[in-house]
């Protein structure tokens, strides 16, 4: 959204970029072989130039966790950073049943991040999860499922 605001300089702007999207890409490189390699490459270089610029027009910039606070601040040294850590708080009013033995797994599930923790949370968590309560649940939901995260279903039978 902020190019939809970024000729308005008559009222402060405060953006919520969640996390710092442009290390993703970066991170990527890492396992990547060419030539996704270096497509990851050139898109974490130039987000992190547009989170840069963003960062730096506006009065305040907001993350998830004092880590992705602690990077930003990297990126955009001269952006005022504040990390507002979201999350489920029980206690907060109704909400779902605490002694419930279901578990979910929320997201797009053909996003890299959610493509490599539903496995793992289903392949080295799940296991003593199941261990612990015998009859417990765990469901994936989620548009657009990739072939990874469909063929869980064998493992959760």
């Amino acid at each position: 959204m902020a190019p939809y605001v970024s000729s308005v300089t008559a009222v402060p702007k405060v953006i919520d970029f969640i996390d710092v999207d442009s290390q993703k890409w970066l991170d990527y490189t890492r396992r990547a072989s060419l030539p996704m390699k270096a497509i990851y490459k050139r898109e974490g270089v130039l987000l992190r130039r547009h989170e840069r610029r963003i960062a730096s027009a506006c009065a305040h910039a907001l993350v998830v966790s004092q880590h992705e606070a602690s990077l930003l601040s990297s990126v955009a040294p001269s952006a005022p950073v504040t990390a507002i850590p979201n999350g489920v708080r029980l206690s907060f009013g109704p909400g779902p049943n605490v002694n419930s033995r279901n578990v979910a797994f929320t997201g797009v599930m053909d996003y890299k991040p959610n493509v490599d923790a539903v496995p793992y949370f289903v392949n080295d968590i799940w296991p003593v999860v199941r261990h612990a309560v015998a009859d417990a649940e765990f469901v994936i939901v989620g548009q657009n499922p990739s072939r990874p995260v469909r063929c869980l279903a064998r493992t959760l039978g």
